[in-house]
């Protein structure tokens, strides 16, 4: 069916009709077409129902549904939000704020994070190839970048043991080796 074969078509033609051949000369141009138009809608928009379906409804599309059906499980997020590979998580701003409150409520400071630490040595980046393994570090308040290879000392007198692509592996004064993750591989599901 033709939407202009509608009895509400029919009626909102009448009226136009009859308005145009009552109305003043400025009102029959193009913009009280328009204005007409524009009532047109609003009055329709008013006739529209508001609000969800009825319960009938929601009960007849659930009646369609076999009785073992079953939505997919969400996926688990929990790799995405525990990922440091670029030195931060989503998670990081939560320990972050968490750690603040425990120190501000007089508890014991908690572990400094990865990134901190990297950070405190001046970490830049690692250069791990055949030729070379070497750890790339700012010195001098970030105006200079230097190159450490193992075995050469640390400006907080650690002593570099390794350098991998995914960690460096330290040595302090009292002999005990502490590794920095630079990227930990997120967990797989």
């Amino acid at each position: 069916m033709n939407w202009r074969q509608t009895p509400v078509w029919a009626a909102l033609s009448q009226a136009a009709a009859a308005i145009r051949h009552r109305a003043p000369a400025v009102l029959r141009g193009p913009m009280a077409a328009t204005g007409l138009l524009l009532l047109v809608v609003v009055a329709m928009a008013a006739l529209l129902p508001v609000g969800s379906a009825s319960p009938d409804v929601a009960r007849a599309g659930a009646a369609e549904l076999p009785a073992d059906a079953q939505l997919p499980q969400p996926p688990d997020l929990t790799p995405f939000l525990i990922n440091r590979r670029w030195g931060f998580s989503v998670l990081d701003g939560r320990e972050r704020l968490a750690q603040q409150e425990t120190e501000a409520a007089g508890g014991p400071p908690a572990e400094p994070n990865p990134r901190a630490l990297l950070q405190a040595i001046g970490f830049v980046g690692v250069a791990v190839n055949e030729a070379e393994q070497a750890v790339l570090l700012t010195v001098s308040d970030g105006a200079e970048v230097v190159r450490r290879r193992p075995g050469e000392a640390l400006a907080d007198g650690r002593v570099l043991v390794s350098v991998r692509e995914e960690a460096l592996v330290l040595e302090r004064s009292d002999g005990s080796q502490e590794t920095l993750a630079l990227f930990p591989v997120a967990v797989t599901p």
